[in-house]
């Protein structure tokens, strides 16, 4: 994972972005998977994102557990690819709460929302730091305020970080010695990470909107 330039990570998440959008074999784009949900939970948007969480839970879970059944033996050729379903899932997961959020999730500045999420740095935070100190509506304030070559220096920072982050999930994952039990603790960090992800989505998307800087 060290050696997964900046480059080939920004092609996997728009790769991974892409597939979300459009849908896949037996899997829903993100706009049809949204509004099933939303349809099931009777209209209600936050009963909807609780319930877009759990479900990628569960997705990210059985992904874990498959590929943590083999022990340290598998673990380098499973890595690459459990990593890249990971991280498809919590992106898919992400853009749903966004879009249900009403946020347009094609938009540059919502990919760089998204993108602040999966990696866990603030993109609000980050914001200041670029000197973007006007009193606004956060989401606002990314939308509007930030210029292009704002965003992509963020988008640089952020991708940045979201390296580190999976790096340190990588030596973490190389713990698992033994099969099944392996799959087991595999599958409860999978689990953890998606709901820590899922509660920051909506934070960022659906709390955002009425918070000031």
């Amino acid at each position: 994972m060290k050696n997964l330039s900046l480059d080939k990570l920004s092609n996997l998440i728009d790769s991974l972005y892409n597939i979300a959008l459009e849908g896949a074999p037996k899997a829903p784009n993100v706009f049809v998977l949204t509004e099933n949900i939303k349809s099931d939970q009777n209209g209600d948007i936050e009963m909807s994102i609780e319930k877009i969480i759990k479900s990628h839970q569960i997705k990210n879970m059985s992904n874990g557990f498959l590929c943590g059944l083999g022990g340290s033996y598998f673990l380098a050729l499973t890595l690459p690819a459990e990593i890249s379903l990971s991280l498809y899932f919590q992106l898919r997961m992400i853009l749903c709460i966004a879009h249900i959020s009403g946020y347009d999730i094609k938009a540059e500045p919502v990919k760089s929302m998204v993108l602040s999420v999966l990696s866990e740095k603030s993109i609000f935070k980050l914001a200041e730091e670029l000197k973007v100190q006007k009193q606004a509506n956060l989401s606002d304030l990314i939308m509007k305020r930030l210029s292009s070559e704002d965003l992509s220096v963020v988008n640089k920072l952020l991708l940045t970080q979201l390296k580190k982050k999976l790096t340190k999930i990588g030596m973490k994952k190389f713990g698992k010695f033994v099969p099944v039990v392996g799959g087991a603790i595999n599958a409860h960090y999978e689990l953890q990470i998606t709901k820590n992800t899922g509660a920051l989505a909506k934070e960022y998307f659906y709390s955002a909107k009425e918070t000031k800087i």
